[in-house]
Order: structure tokens, then sequence, then C-alpha cells
């Protein structure tokens, strides 16, 4: 009796794999840190200037993602572009 087996590359334990998660992970948190400012309101507190940054998160047919911060209360937002 042959039985379906299902695996997974989780069930493959690779240290270049992890690395290659870590560094993205370095990459996208650092990429959506950004110094442009916008004039757009918080909708937390009653800034007038936000920073954003935008990341390409979806397939590329279609829009990117808008990330928002607000440096005075640490708000953060995102719109889909």
């Amino acid at each position: 009796m042959d039985l379906p087996i299902t695996s997974t590359s989780n069930n493959f334990p690779s240290k270049l794999r992890t690395k290659l998660r870590s560094h993205t992970r370095e990459l996208a948190v650092k990429d959506r840190e950004s110094k442009s400012r916008i004039q757009v309101d918080c909708q937390k507190c009653d800034s007038k200037e936000v920073t954003w940054s935008e990341m390409q998160l979806r397939s590329a047919d279609e829009g990117s993602t808008i990330f928002y911060r607000c440096p005075k209360c640490g708000h953060r937002w995102q719109d889909n572009n």
C-alpha cells in the first residue's frame, strides 16, 4: 500500500536558506524606514507631516505598497497603491 508523502522545505533545514531569509528581512525593514517626508495628516495625532517609503510586496503587475510613519507619535499604516 502506497501512502502519499508530503514534505516542505522546512523538513530539510538549511543554513543557507536561514541566512537568506534573515538577510531578506533585514533589507525589508531597512527599506521601510525611510527619511522621505510628505504632507499627510497622521490618523492618530495632529501631525501634518509623516515619513513614507514604498515597497513592491505583491506581484509585479499590481501596485506597490506605501508605508507611512508619524515621527511625532510613532503611528504606522500602509496603503496599497
